[in-house]
């Protein structure tokens, strides 16, 4: 249920910014893009390949941008590799991977507040609430385990996961935006 009154509220604020902007200025809508952050907490000698097959993959999809700040999407991994109790290396290699969208408070409220939706003194209360914390929703926790040399096939396998799972609905729900705004305006038009 939770899940569902959160997307039905970003549903809300995505039509009512595509209508905002679209009534105000008439421009065609942007093709769907999703801004992905990547951060990576692991040894120095793991760490750097890790990001880098991580963005590298995020990069080969034409919708996705790799930025630090502003993102749609975090992607947090933390890497280690197991050792015995007599501190030798196993060999191994072992992923914990969470997937965060942080919420953009910010233009929820300005949203509401051009809409009249709630009264400005609940949106101030709001914002005090809330304060210079980002809030975000967690949408998946997993870990991933393999051998030290599987470890590109490991971030090619994650990313394509949270291309399946994470970007494909954002894709699918925006284009039914999109043409759902377009019909709007074919009857407007009449």
């Amino acid at each position: 249920m939770k899940h569902n009154k959160r997307a039905i509220w970003a549903l809300i604020v995505v039509i009512l910014i595509f209508r905002l902007s679209t009534d105000l200025f008439g421009q065609e809508l942007p093709k769907y893009s999703a801004r992905v952050k990547v951060n990576v907490s692991a040894d120095e000698n793991i760490s750097s390949r890790i990001e880098s097959y991580i963005k590298r993959e995020l990069r080969s999809l034409q919708d996705v941008t790799v930025v630090e700040d502003n993102a749609n999407y975090e992607i947090l991994i933390i890497a280690l590799e197991p050792e015995t109790i007599s501190g030798h290396k196993t060999g191994g290699i072992v992923l914990s991977i969470l997937i965060l969208e942080p919420i953009d408070v910010a233009t929820l409220v300005n949203v509401l507040k051009i809409y009249n939706i709630i009264y400005p003194e609940k949106i101030n209360q709001a914002g005090k609430i809330i304060g210079a914390q980002q809030p975000c929703c967690v949408h998946d926790f997993r870990l991933q385990t393999g051998p030290a040399e599987d470890l590109k096939r490991l971030c090619e396998e994650m990313v394509a996961d949270f291309d399946s799972k994470f970007l494909e609905y954002g894709r699918k729900t925006y284009q039914e935006l999109k043409d759902k705004l377009e019909k709007s305006r074919q009857k407007e038009k009449k």
